[in-house]
């Protein structure tokens, strides 16, 4: 009888544990460069050899190739990046909208990213397919495979080499100082 109440025990743990053994925690988007080019970013809280499974958006399907160990630059928490619900399994699947970070003590240590072409801003649905690991599972399901709705920002789509109108503005202003002291020097 011991045996067998050994035996269930190191089952369930074995169960427990495989549910909880990884999962995508985070997700951000910004511009790769051009306008209405984006890359998606999952982060996760295991350590991972590479990345793996691909991402749907807007009809188009692409493998994740980009890997990192450090957040990516770009990434701002509530502006482009956002979290899972704070307890794993108490959000939808593919649902990552909390502006904070809500998985307190996990911290993202690797991520995976995707980069599309002709994306505009707005709530777009996905579809992610192919994961091998638990690394990458939806943290709100614990499924490797899900479907959500990602919503991109105007600054993940903008064109980066574009300054901004303040720019402009104070670029015009150095200008007309630099022509008024001219003249007043004559």
């Amino acid at each position: 009888m011991k045996r067998l109440l050994t035996a269930v025990c190191g089952v369930a743990l074995l169960a427990v544990s495989s549910i909880a053994s990884a999962h995508t925690i985070a997700v951000g988007t910004f511009n790769a460069g051009v306008p209405g080019s984006v890359t998606v970013w999952l982060g996760s809280y295991h350590t991972s050899a590479a990345f793996e499974g691909s991402m749907t958006l807007l009809g188009d399907t692409q493998a994740f190739n980009t890997f990192s160990v450090t957040q990516p630059v770009g990434l701002t928490l509530g502006t482009n990046l956002f979290y899972a619900i704070g307890t794993s399994g108490a959000g939808a699947t593919g649902q990552f909208d909390q502006p904070t970070d809500t998985v307190a003590g996990l911290p993202i240590i690797s991520w995976q990213g995707v980069t599309f072409a002709g994306i505009t801003a707005g709530d777009h649905a996905y579809s992610i397919t192919g994961m091998n690991s638990a690394n990458w599972s939806d943290w709100n399901s614990s499924t490797p495979n899900w479907t959500g709705t990602l919503n991109i920002p105007t600054s993940s789509v903008g064109d980066p080499t574009v300054p901004e109108p303040g720019t402009l503005a104070l670029l015009a202003l150095g200008l007309a100082g630099i022509g008024f002291r001219k003249r007043i020097a004559r």
